[in-house]
């Protein structure tokens, strides 16, 4: 295989040099997760970890990105031979001194013990989300990421009943309700360690989720917060609710769904996510514009737990056109709803109203600018 040497952020790493994107490549990189990269670099700063774990590092891109642009001690594992090899010429091509093991991952984790530990596989992360909470210090961080997506969104149930032990329902907000599937199970996790959870970050972005959050000791608090999704497909409603109050009925009269359970809270903290917006935080990542939007929105959108709507689906249900979304925001505000944009969908909306609320919304704001095309 060829390899070519690129600068993602501050750091130089060399990687495969091949267009495709396969785990039957002999070390896998994966371009698209640069963005990722950067948000994990960022926390790490902004968090002021002391160690970092890099459990299934491949090319060891995160990991030397860590140990390069945050300057601390950084172990790096994977049982790759190929990728040991790598993340090796990577480590003393930006003159770092990393750990470097090669042992199967449980192993690695049953071992150690870190500020910061991440899972990164090919796929889902549920064989070892478990044991990883023995390897991270009380107060530190753990990032976790999923590219199944498909069964955290509903297009394959029975995989995340098995992998996840949660029931999935292909919504409309999937992405979200896919991501606080997530969260939810990271939570459960935890709790059985005696830790409750703080999300610090959490996203979907293109093919995968990921979730960052903090250790804590408040255990009621993290498990009042898993519950589950009751929806109506027919008039678009959406609500968390505890087991014992879900409803079979909507008050339109059609059948509930009900799936989970997921994470009905925050899925980040504004606080870190404001510290990482600034510009001495994000100006030297490789996505650092991207990184300063990103997280912006998904801060404004903590001020609103309920899932998103998505606008067209909403206009489709409502047999009307999509008003511009600035005009539907002043609507939404003129009568005391809490609107805001979303990163998960660019035609989302988040509201503190339900979806009939926002259909009347709907009607102002097709109103207004019919009024302001005739002036």
């Amino acid at each position: 295989m060829d390899y070519k040497i690129i600068t993602e952020g501050q750091t130089k790493l060399k990687i495969p040099d091949s267009p495709g994107l396969s785990s039957s490549e002999e070390v896998f990189y994966n371009p698209h997760m640069s963005l990722s990269r950067d948000f994990t670099v960022g926390l790490t700063r902004v968090c002021k970890s002391e160690s970092f774990a890099d459990v299934l590092a491949a090319t060891g891109a995160r990991g030397v990105r860590v140990a390069n642009e945050c300057d601390l001690p950084v172990s790096m594992n994977d049982l790759n031979p190929y990728a040991v090899k790598l993340m090796r010429e990577n480590a003393k091509l930006n003159g770092i001194d990393a750990e470097i093991k090669s042992v199967d991952a449980k192993k690695f984790l049953s071992e150690n013990r870190f500020d910061y530990v991440d899972l990164d596989p090919f796929g889902t992360p549920c064989n070892l989300v478990d044991m990883a909470f023995d390897a991270v210090k009380f107060g530190g961080i753990m990032g976790v990421c999923a590219t199944d997506t498909s069964a955290l969104c509903g297009s394959h149930p029975k995989a995340c009943i098995r992998k996840y032990g949660a029931s999935p329902y292909r919504s409309d907000f999937y992405d979200e309700a896919g991501l606080r599937l997530l969260i939810a199970f990271c939570a459960k996790n935890a709790l059985k360690h005696e830790f409750g959870i703080k999300p610090l970050l959490s996203h979907s972005t293109r093919h995968y989720m990921r979730v960052q959050f903090q250790l804590t000791r408040k255990t009621s608090d993290t498990s009042k917060k898993i519950k589950y999704m009751q929806y109506c497909h027919k008039c678009l409603n959406r609500d968390y609710k505890s087991l014992d109050s879900l409803e079979n009925i909507c008050s339109c009269g059609e059948k509930n769904h009900f799936f989970g359970p997921v994470w009905s809270s925050k899925f980040a903290d504004v606080e870190v996510l404001n510290d990482l917006a600034l510009e001495k935080n994000h100006k030297c990542l490789e996505n650092g514009q991207n990184v300063k939007k990103y997280v912006t929105l998904i801060s404004e959108e903590q001020i609103i737990e309920k899932p998103y709507y998505q606008l067209h689906k909403i206009t489709k249900k409502a047999k009307t056109p999509a008003p511009r979304m600035d005009i539907l925001m002043e609507c939404a505000d003129d009568v005391g709803v809490k609107m805001t944009r979303t990163h998960f969908d660019d035609t989302g909306v988040r509201c503190d109203c339900d979806a009939n609320e926002l259909k009347i919304i709907l009607e102002k704001a097709l109103e207004r600018v019919k009024k302001k095309n005739s002036e």
